[in-house]
């Protein structure tokens, strides 16, 4: 009996282990889903924002008017030269071709504002917020090893543990019952 409730302990642990890393798996794969469909958020490559913004943050962006964003906004737009990348940076001046607004941005850590100046279809949102350091796991998780480490090896780990834990279960069942058959089976001597 003292083995049985042992394993009891053993088994417990064993459900919470594969409940939390199926719950791990789960909530990284969402993650995954909604950074790749939805980018909420911006992983920031230089340190073109710093101190405010340094490499490996994470702007969090929320919506903005395009036609009228302030001077001083922090926002992230399209590279008007490599329109598949990303820049945040803060707009620091505007002007009108015609009755379009144009904005003048610059970094923060930079010198001299960026060369182009951005119209308002380039924009996709203002900064909301930034998360220091998170942008470095986020971009792990993203690759193929990190989704295998974060998300494959958790998930498969927590089935290995359920298996596992249902076979140990059977198999302690079984040797109860073969235990009290041969107690059943067996004379009972009394000592006198």
């Amino acid at each position: 009996m003292g083995g049985r409730g042992s394993f009891g302990s053993v088994g417990a642990a064993l459900r919470f282990t594969s409940v939390l890393l199926i719950v791990i798996a789960l909530s990284l794969s969402f993650l995954v889903i909604i950074q790749g469909l939805f980018s909420p958020f911006h992983v920031v490559v230089s340190d073109s924002m710093a101190p405010e913004i340094q490499t490996g943050d994470v702007v969090m962006m929320g919506e903005v008017n395009a036609r009228a964003v302030n001077v001083g906004e922090v926002i992230v737009f399209l590279d008007p030269v490599d329109k598949e990348d990303y820049i945040i940076h803060r707009v620091i001046g505007m002007e009108k071709i015609g009755k379009t607004p144009v904005y003048i941005t610059k970094g923060d850590n930079n010198t001299v504002a960026d060369p182009e100046k951005v119209a308002p279809g380039l924009i996709v949102g203002s900064m909301s917020y930034s998360v220091p350091k998170i942008g470095h796991f986020l971009k792990f998780l993203s690759s193929a090893p990190g989704y295998v480490v974060c998300v494959i090896i958790p998930a498969a780990l927590s089935f290995i543990f359920a298996f596992g834990l249902a076979l140990m279960e059977k198999i302690c069942d079984s040797f109860s019952r073969r235990k009290r058959r041969f107690a059943e089976a067996s004379p009972q001597y009394v000592v006198q």
